[in-house]
């Protein structure tokens, strides 16, 4: 949960699964309350859902009563600008709170969660009053919610609010995306803070216009446009020029110490399943499931590589945990050759980056700046 005050000030709070059923006849969202004798703890989560240095756990002695009426602002905005997230100002530990005008959306795809989950998703794009451009990838419900009030409002400019969403990058580049359960998102929300940016943004409700498509090509899909003598990421022209697919699959590796995530181009990923990005799209956009992942990727499951991997200065000063596959092999030799050397020698781990420790698995000698290692492993697609 999350609590404010009449001064606008969050807080996080907590509540232990023994004491759900508890608390959860008791307390409902947007509703006033008085809360006595809970315990103050500094928040150290790795996720925070706001900055409060501090958060509130309840206890089996926690009193919560009704609370007479007060003047308190029951959503509390505290609105981050999208200058200041491409400037990288905000901590992208902690979510945050955003506006802007509805401008394009993404094709709706069917895809598997980290649960392995059948889930939908869909890019969005906003535009600020400042005309710039902020990505944000909605899940789940949040798809269905967006696209019925667009569809029941069509022509009409859509202010999209999204309160309590992760900030996070690809390649430096940062987009939004909701969490499953505290996000919300308010479409035209009755309140001051939408009045003012429309008022800024400087359009009126009879601004009809055209939602623009966005391509299903987005830095979230497993491939991108690029150029066809290197991997920069080009954008296609609408008579078509330029447009030509460059693989981009993001795996999860698995241990018996951990899991890492690796991002592998076409190069490497031709070598594993002898197709082509475009290959791979053709084939689905023939069989009618664009939107789907190709079955090719499925013969990687529970087979074993060794990777060359690249961690770069971003991986450790962001603690960005997904490092790009140099070279990739699964040569019988060189896996038989590791895992002796594994029972033979004391080697580092490399589940944290920057603090390695001792292990006995996925195994390196040093880790630096820059650096490239080798990591023998299981691989699972994620």
């Amino acid at each position: 949960m999350i609590l404010l005050d009449e001064k606008n000030d969050k807080i996080q709070t907590s509540v232990k699964d023994m004491l759900i059923r508890v608390y959860r006849p008791l307390i409902h969202e947007g509703e006033l309350y008085t809360i006595s004798n809970f315990l103050v703890l500094e928040n150290n989560d790795k996720l925070k859902t706001c900055k409060n240095k501090w958060k509130i756990n309840f206890h089996r002695n926690t009193s919560v009563k009704d609370c007479p009426p007060i003047e308190i602002d029951k959503f509390g905005f505290e609105m981050v600008s999208f200058q200041n997230i491409f400037d990288q100002l905000p901590l992208p530990n902690v979510f945050i709170d955003i506006i802007g005008c509805l401008k394009g959306k993404s094709p709706v795809k069917i895809v598997r969660d980290e649960d392995g989950k059948i889930t939908k998703k869909m890019t969005i794009k906003l535009r600020d009053e400042n005309s710039l451009i902020l990505e944000v990838l909605l899940w789940g419900d949040y798809v269905d919610l967006l696209l019925n009030y667009v569809d029941s409002h069509p022509e009409k400019r859509v202010v999209v609010i999204v309160q309590f969403p992760k900030l996070k990058y690809f390649y430096r580049v940062p987009y939004m995306s909701n969490s499953f359960y505290a996000t919300k998102l308010l479409l035209d929300k009755n309140c001051e803070v939408v009045t003012s940016f429309v008022e800024g943004y400087g359009i009126t409700d009879d601004d009809a216009y055209l939602l623009e498509e966005i391509a299903a090509e987005t830095q979230h899909d497993w491939f991108y446009s690029s150029c066809k003598l290197c991997a920069t990421k080009v954008t296609m022209k609408e008579n078509g020029t330029f447009y030509y697919f460059k693989c981009k699959k993001t795996l999860k590796f698995v241990s018996t110490s951990g899991s890492a995530s690796l991002l592998m181009f076409c190069r490497e990923m031709i070598q594993l399943i002898q197709k082509s990005a475009a290959e791979l799209r053709e084939t689905l956009i023939k069989n009618g499931e664009e939107g789907r992942f190709p079955i090719e990727f499925d013969d990687l499951l529970e087979k074993q590589f060794m990777f060359k991997l690249n961690i770069s200065e971003y991986n450790l000063s962001k603690n960005y945990k997904v490092y790009t596959v140099s070279r990739i092999t699964d040569d019988p030799e060189l896996l038989s050759a590791h895992f002796a050397l594994l029972q033979t020698e004391e080697l580092y781990n490399v589940s944290d980056a920057n603090t390695a420790t001792t292990g006995t698995s996925q195994t390196i000698s040093f880790i630096n700046e820059n650096e490239s290692v080798c990591v023998c492993v299981c691989v699972c697609v994620c």
